[in-house]
Protein backbone atom coordinates (compact mmCIF):
# COMPACT_ATOMS: atom_id res chain seq x y z
CA UNK A 1 0.00 0.00 0.00
CA UNK A 2 1.16 3.08 -1.19
CA UNK A 3 1.22 6.52 0.86
CA UNK A 4 -1.24 8.09 -0.94
CA UNK A 5 -3.78 5.30 -1.41
CA UNK A 6 -3.51 5.04 2.75
CA UNK A 7 -3.72 8.46 2.76
CA UNK A 8 -7.52 8.05 0.54
CA UNK A 9 -8.51 5.61 2.82
CA UNK A 10 -7.52 7.30 6.15
CA UNK A 11 -9.41 10.59 4.50
CA UNK A 12 -12.44 8.41 2.97
CA UNK A 13 -12.90 6.61 6.40
CA UNK A 14 -13.14 10.13 8.32
CA UNK A 15 -15.75 11.89 5.76
CA UNK A 16 -17.67 8.42 5.73
CA UNK A 17 -17.95 8.98 9.90
CA UNK A 18 -18.32 12.69 10.02
CA UNK A 19 -21.38 12.37 7.72
CA UNK A 20 -23.30 9.57 9.45
CA UNK A 21 -23.26 7.70 5.59
CA UNK A 22 -23.05 4.37 7.29
CA UNK A 23 -26.15 4.03 9.72
CA UNK A 24 -29.32 4.80 9.96
CA UNK A 25 -30.08 6.76 12.81
CA UNK A 26 -33.84 6.50 14.35
CA UNK A 27 -35.55 9.37 16.88
CA UNK A 28 -36.37 7.58 19.99
CA UNK A 29 -39.87 9.11 21.05
CA UNK A 30 -40.96 10.38 24.88
CA UNK A 31 -43.76 8.52 26.44
CA UNK A 32 -47.10 9.08 24.86
CA UNK A 33 -45.40 10.69 21.95
CA UNK A 34 -46.00 9.63 17.78
CA UNK A 35 -42.59 9.66 16.23
CA UNK A 36 -42.50 8.41 12.43
CA UNK A 37 -39.04 7.52 11.15
CA UNK A 38 -38.38 7.22 7.56
CA UNK A 39 -35.34 6.43 5.34
CA UNK A 40 -35.01 5.42 1.63
CA UNK A 41 -35.04 1.76 3.08
CA UNK A 42 -37.86 1.24 5.65
CA UNK A 43 -40.56 3.31 8.17
CA UNK A 44 -40.92 2.92 11.50
CA UNK A 45 -43.85 4.11 13.98
CA UNK A 46 -42.20 4.36 17.72
CA UNK A 47 -39.11 2.17 16.72
CA UNK A 48 -41.68 -0.61 15.07
CA UNK A 49 -40.90 -1.13 11.12
CA UNK A 50 -43.81 -1.32 9.38
CA UNK A 51 -42.56 -1.66 5.91
CA UNK A 52 -39.88 -0.96 3.23
CA UNK A 53 -40.34 2.11 1.60
CA UNK A 54 -39.44 0.97 -1.46
CA UNK A 55 -42.89 -1.41 -1.81
CA UNK A 56 -45.15 -0.14 0.69
CA UNK A 57 -44.88 3.58 -0.48
CA UNK A 58 -43.17 4.32 -3.86
CA UNK A 59 -44.76 1.61 -5.48
CA UNK A 60 -48.32 1.84 -3.93
CA UNK A 61 -51.13 3.68 -6.14
CA UNK A 62 -53.15 4.33 -3.47
CA UNK A 63 -52.75 7.66 -1.35
CA UNK A 64 -52.86 6.43 2.09
CA UNK A 65 -50.65 3.82 3.28
CA UNK A 66 -52.45 0.87 4.87
CA UNK A 67 -49.61 -0.29 7.41
CA UNK A 68 -49.10 2.95 9.04
CA UNK A 69 -53.01 3.92 8.91
CA UNK A 70 -53.78 0.93 10.72
CA UNK A 71 -51.09 1.26 13.13
CA UNK A 72 -51.42 5.13 13.64
CA UNK A 73 -55.25 4.83 14.18
CA UNK A 74 -54.59 2.35 16.84
CA UNK A 75 -52.69 5.07 18.50
CA UNK A 76 -54.70 7.97 17.68
CA UNK A 77 -57.98 6.19 19.31
CA UNK A 78 -55.72 4.98 22.54
CA UNK A 79 -54.88 8.97 22.68
CA UNK A 80 -58.66 9.63 22.28
CA UNK A 81 -59.90 7.79 24.83
CA UNK A 82 -57.26 8.59 27.70
CA UNK A 83 -57.86 12.44 26.79
CA UNK A 84 -61.58 11.70 27.14
CA UNK A 85 -61.20 10.21 30.51
CA UNK A 86 -59.17 12.87 31.53
CA UNK A 87 -61.19 15.73 30.38
CA UNK A 88 -58.71 17.21 28.24
CA UNK A 89 -59.90 18.38 24.55
CA UNK A 90 -59.51 14.97 22.30
CA UNK A 91 -58.61 16.81 18.85
CA UNK A 92 -54.86 18.05 19.75
CA UNK A 93 -53.03 14.61 19.03
CA UNK A 94 -49.29 15.37 17.54
CA UNK A 95 -47.09 13.70 15.67
CA UNK A 96 -43.33 13.75 14.73
CA UNK A 97 -41.76 12.66 11.78
CA UNK A 98 -38.21 12.27 10.70
CA UNK A 99 -37.18 12.08 7.45
CA UNK A 100 -34.02 11.21 5.68
CA UNK A 101 -32.67 13.39 3.12
CA UNK A 102 -32.72 10.66 0.23
CA UNK A 103 -36.74 10.64 0.39
CA UNK A 104 -39.19 12.12 -2.63
CA UNK A 105 -41.95 14.40 -2.42
CA UNK A 106 -44.60 11.68 -3.61
CA UNK A 107 -43.62 9.83 0.12
CA UNK A 108 -43.61 12.77 1.91
CA UNK A 109 -47.41 13.70 0.79
CA UNK A 110 -48.45 10.19 1.68
CA UNK A 111 -46.95 10.03 4.61
CA UNK A 112 -48.77 13.63 6.07
CA UNK A 113 -51.96 12.42 4.08
CA UNK A 114 -51.91 9.19 6.13
CA UNK A 115 -50.99 11.19 9.70
CA UNK A 116 -53.84 13.74 8.52
CA UNK A 117 -56.09 11.28 7.82
CA UNK A 118 -56.21 9.90 10.94
CA UNK A 119 -56.61 12.36 12.99
CA UNK A 120 -53.87 14.42 13.78
CA UNK A 121 -53.73 18.06 13.26
CA UNK A 122 -50.36 18.97 14.69
CA UNK A 123 -47.51 17.41 12.06
CA UNK A 124 -44.04 18.23 12.94
CA UNK A 125 -41.47 17.40 10.40
CA UNK A 126 -37.67 17.16 10.49
CA UNK A 127 -35.39 16.54 7.18
CA UNK A 128 -31.85 14.80 8.08
CA UNK A 129 -29.55 14.03 10.74
CA UNK A 130 -29.83 17.09 13.38
CA UNK A 131 -32.91 15.86 14.94
CA UNK A 132 -31.86 16.03 18.24
CA UNK A 133 -31.21 19.89 18.17
CA UNK A 134 -35.01 20.56 17.36
CA UNK A 135 -36.73 18.02 19.18
CA UNK A 136 -35.12 18.57 22.79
Amino acid sequence: MTRLSAYILLRSLFLLAACNCGKNEFMTPKTGEVVLDINAEEFSLNGKVLGKTATDISAGDDLLIESLNNEIKRIRDLEQEEALRNGKPADEGTAKIHLGEDISYDVFYKLIATIGFSGYVSIQFVIGSDFNEIYK
